[in-house]
C-alpha cells in the first residue's frame, strides 16, 4: 500500500498549478525505491515489496528480472492475457536503454498492483548518469539543452536519440513509443524523474516540474500507470511501427 500511495501522490501532481514540486513526501517515497532495492531482501526472489534489483551490466541478470516481474503481471491480469505482449515490449526496450545509455551500475525493477482500480503501477530506474548525461556523453543535441535536465527528458519524449543510426532506426523508441501506447492507446500515466527534474504525461496534458534544490535523482526513473482492462481496439502495433 506504501508504494501504491506514493504513485497516487505522483501522478496526481499533473493536475496542480506548480511549476516545482516541493512535496518531500512524495519525494523521499520515490527515493525509498532506490533503498529497497539495494537492502539484501529486495533482490530475493518474491521478495513482499514486488521489487527486484539487477546487475545493470549482466544481460542474464537483467532478462531474470524481466521473466519474474510479467510472471507476476500475468497472473495479476488473468483475465486481460493480450496485455502480456505490450508489457514485455516496455520491459525490453528500457531495460535496453538502461543497458545501452545508462551507465547504470543497478537496475531496479517494481510493481504495485491496485486490484482496487484495476491498475498495474510499475517503475524501472537506475542509478546512471541520466538521460541530460547520456546525451552529453554521446555529444548529441547538446544546442537544445540550455534548461538541462528538463529539456533532457522533453527531448526522450519526442524521440531524440543518442544512437547514430540511418534516420529511420534514430528515433529513440524506448521512451517515447513505450509513453504513446501506455497513454494514447491504454488511457494510462507515465512519468519520468531523471536528475532535477520530473515530466509527468496523461491523455489530458503533459507537464514538467523542477525538483527541490536538496532531491535529485542521479540515473533515470520511469513510472507507470496501466489499466488492467484493455480498450476493445487497442493493437501496440498502431504506436511503434
Amino acid at each position: 500500500m506504501y508504494l501504491a500511495q506514493t504513485y497516487d501522490k505522483l501522478f496526481s501532481l499533473i493536475s496542480t498549478g506548480k511549476k516545482n514540486v516541493d512535496d518531500d513526501d512524495l519525494l523521499f517515497s520515490m527515493l525509498q525505491i532506490h533503498q529497497l532495492a539495494n537492502s539484501k531482501d529486495s533482490c530475493e526472489d518474491n521478495n513482499p515489496n514486488n521489487l527486484l534489483c539487477f546487475n545493470a551490466t549482466s544481460n542474464s541478470e537483467s532478462a531474470k528480472c524481466i521473466s519474474n516481474v510479467l510472471e507476476l503481471l500475468k497472473c495479476a491480469c488473468q483475465e486481460n492475457k493480450s496485455i502480456s505482449m505490450p508489457l514485455s515490449y516496455m520491459m525490453d526496450e528500457l531495460v535496453c536503454n538502461i543497458q545501452q545509455h545508462s551507465l547504470a551500475r543497478l537496475g531496479i525493477l517494481s510493481v504495485c498492483i491496485d486490484n482496487a482500480n484495476k491498475y498495474m503501477n510499475i517503475c524501472i530506474a537506475d542509478d546512471g548518469i541520466g538521460i541530460f548525461g547520456s546525451y552529453v556523453n554521446h555529444q548529441k543535441y547538446l544546442n537544445l539543452l540550455d534548461n538541462g535536465d528538463a529539456d533532457a527528458i522533453c527531448l526522450a519524449r519526442e524521440g531524440y536519440s543518442t544512437k547514430n543510426l540511418p534516420e529511420t532506426e534514430n528515433r529513440g523508441y524506448g521512451i517515447s513509443s513505450n509513453a504513446k501506447w501506455i497513454v494514447k492507446g491504454m488511457g494510462g500515466e507515465f512519468s519520468i524523474i531523471s536528475g532535477k527534474a520530473l515530466y509527468i504525461e496523461n491523455q489530458s496534458s503533459s507537464r514538467i516540474f523542477s525538483l527541490p534544490e536538496n532531491i535529485e535523482w542521479s540515473g533515470t526513473m520511469i513510472s507507470v500507470r496501466i489499466p488492467m482492462n484493455i480498450p476493445i481496439n487497442f493493437n501496440i502495433y498502431d504506436y511503434i511501427s
